[in-house]
């Protein structure tokens, strides 16, 4: 400090009363408000939380979805089973790998029959068989502590006929019935009415 003009040594001075002033005032941290840790597991929480009510609310819509299925397929049945074919799904399904689609199928009773019992072997159905869909709209979810995201049941999208490629278009059939208008369903039937 020798070497410093009286006015930087002044300036020196200043700074130096400052900090201290400044370190004077400060108050002291309380644990956990540095990090903000017990917000950041509340919100983990809150976020399982809602994350665990999204299943279940999955689980209801699934049970609907498949009710709904089941009672397309009964209908088809009632039609079908007087000309040698029957309408059927596998059984089994779950709300993880089967919330957004469900297939079901037709063919000639007794395919049908050897397919259920072979667990979906496709060497069980015949040349002729039609492969159905029913679609729901799923909303991907985030959450704000970073847990893993989930889908989340938005609405019946409807039924579609699955081409020989293994896609379809819209399902825009929201009732079995309309599916039944549907000209590509009713050209496949009639291969099975012709071929039988």
């Amino acid at each position: 400090m020798a070497n410093l003009t009286e006015k930087q040594q002044t300036i020196i001075a200043d700074i130096t009363n400052e900090f201290i002033r400044v370190n004077a005032e400060k108050k002291p941290i309380k644990k956990g408000t540095l990090l903000r840790i017990d917000e950041l597991v509340q919100q983990r929480d809150i976020d399982i939380e809602n994350r665990y009510e999204i299943e279940l609310y999955n689980k209801s819509m699934f049970v609907d979805f498949v009710s709904l299925v089941d009672d397309a397929i009964d209908t088809l049945n009632n039609e079908l089973i007087d000309y040698g074919l029957k309408a059927f799904r596998f059984k089994g399904e779950n709300v993880n790998q089967n919330l957004q689609y469900l297939y079901f199928f037709i063919d000639l009773i007794d395919n049908a029959n050897t397919t259920i019992q072979g667990n979906g072997s496709s060497n069980n159905f015949s040349k002729y068989h039609i492969r159905l869909v029913a679609k729901n709209k799923l909303v991907s979810l985030g959450f704000k502590s970073g847990i893993p995201s989930i889908y989340k049941y938005k609405m019946f999208n409807g039924f579609a006929v699955i081409d020989d490629y293994g896609s379809w278009g819209p399902a825009a059939y929201k009732t079995i019935e309309d599916l039944a208008l549907n000209s590509d369903l009713r050209n496949r039937i009639n291969n099975f009415v012709k071929y039988k």
